[in-house]
């Protein structure tokens, strides 16, 4: 299962009055220890509010708050998670924490964590297939024979439009702004081309 990240007993120590601190900041955790019958889910021992993990083992809860030096404690377990798991990045990070702490949207925070990280970043694989080659267009020879494209907007209603489609010749850069509507379908665009 591997190292809890909180094994020093001085650290553990005061993290632990920082965790039991925080419980009465954090408005869940403010309601299980106020009605614990009504949160079945939750269970508090030595006034520490313990959930289960996938293995049925209790799990510690972690409020939301800064400890006493500072940190966010979530922020805390996510670097000593790091540092004794190593840059495999949010998914496995997420896992390997599951092991000991609980709290909501956990997954969500070490995936922040984890794209902070400079070294999981370089680190990581793609997972994409390879990129092309690249394949400029081809440059026009007359003007208006290659055309982009583009539409801004919405904008408020002026004269019964409130939309602009920008056209945009490819050899000239010349540019043809014309007002239509956000209902405009393509083939009324393309007769307001023509």
């Amino acid at each position: 299962r591997g190292k809890n990240p909180m094994d020093g007993h001085q650290e553990r120590d005061i993290f632990i009055e920082d965790v039991k601190h925080l419980y009465t900041s954090d408005p869940l955790f403010l309601r299980v220890k106020s009605h614990p019958k009504k949160h079945p889910a939750f269970s508090i021992e030595n006034d520490l509010i313990y959930s289960k993990n996938r293995g049925g083992e209790s799990i510690l809860c972690i409020p939301r708050g800064k400890s006493s030096n500072g940190k966010s404690l979530y922020g805390i377990i996510a670097e000593q998670a790091h540092e004794v798991l190593g840059h495999f990045g949010g998914q496995r990070t997420s896992d390997y924490i599951h092991h000991w702490y609980w709290w909501p949207h956990v997954n969500a925070h070490i995936e922040e964590f984890c794209k902070t990280c400079n070294v999981c970043q370089q680190a990581k694989t793609s997972n994409q297939k390879p990129m092309g080659e690249l394949h400029p267009l081809p440059i026009p020879s007359k003007p208006w024979e290659s055309i982009g494209m583009d539409f801004i907007g919405p904008f408020p209603e002026s004269q019964g439009y409130n939309y602009l489609w920008v056209v945009v010749c490819r050899l000239t850069s010349r540019v043809h702004v014309i007002p239509i509507t956000t209902s405009t379908t393509a083939s009324q665009l393309s007769w307001l081309f023509i």
